[in-house]
């Protein structure tokens, strides 16, 4: 009888402590600083076409997904542009907007993105296959942007101008054929300064390669504008490479060029 008491009283006890954890669960810790991947927001880039011709895009953006890792940073913002036309692109110039929020207030930062192909009339056809072909696609990956105390919300973007190798271009063209301008410029300015050092010094190349290495300095003296500066240094960097693959006669390749 005592035995079936116990046994009856551990039954019940059992049973309490059961409907005890089913009704009145503990409370779990939260791990401080922890997030999950759900905390990641994505979004889709708001891209505005070029207009049609003749039932197609002459040329399309197509962008990825957006994944905000950080709600302050953009860093993985990658488009592509397809060339839908029968003719080479030689540029690109893509305007597009970041789109924040801070105490309830959506604001606009504006940035421009280059394509650059051509930079200085001497490269023109060493560079050809860098152009789009027809069919072909350009990738556009702007740098990470950050922001202190605002949220992305959104992403905004379009093709301002694109340069054929005709030289006929199309788009709304805003700012893009001059920004192309000022960017070759810049890259004229900086190969006729290192043509003239380049003679003075008897063809020696060792008077040109560290110039090569420190700009800023020489693009101070120059007194070059912001996207000038974008061409002299696109310029700097492919006469860098060309040296280290074909060393001094590939200076003399190119800073001798009359063109």
């Amino acid at each position: 009888m005592l035995k079936k008491t116990a046994f009856l009283l551990l039954g019940i006890t059992f049973l309490g402590l059961l409907l005890f954890i089913i009704f009145f669960p503990l409370p779990t810790t939260k791990i401080q600083g922890q997030k999950t991947t759900n905390e990641n927001k994505t979004f889709s880039v708001n891209v505005t076409q070029l207009s049609a011709e003749k039932g197609k895009i002459p040329v399309e953006l197509k962008c990825r997904e957006v994944l905000l890792l950080s709600p302050e940073r953009l860093e993985n913002l990658s488009c592509v542009a397809i060339n839908n036309t029968n003719k080479y692109i030689t540029a690109l110039v893509v305007a597009f907007s970041i789109i924040t929020e801070k105490d309830g207030k959506s604001s606009e930062t504006g940035r421009i993105y280059t394509l650059e192909t051509i930079v200085h009339p001497n490269l023109r056809e060493k560079r050809r296959n860098a152009f789009i072909p027809p069919s072909g696609e350009g990738l556009i990956e702007p740098l990470t942007t950050s922001f202190e105390d605002e949220v992305i919300t959104g992403v905004t973007m379009r093709i301002d101008y694109a340069e054929f190798e005709d030289n006929t271009g199309i788009g709304a063209n805003l700012s893009g054929s001059r920004i192309l301008a000022d960017m070759r410029d810049g890259a004229i300015k900086f190969r006729n300064f290192l043509a003239q050092k380049y003679t003075q010094s008897n063809l020696a190349a060792s008077e040109i390669v560290p110039l090569l290495q420190t700009p800023r300095s020489i693009m101070d003296d120059l007194k070059l504008q912001q996207h000038q500066f974008q061409g002299a240094d696109i310029y700097r960097k492919y006469l860098r490479r060309a040296y280290k693959s074909g060393g001094a006669e590939s200076l003399k390749e190119n800073l001798l060029d009359r063109r």
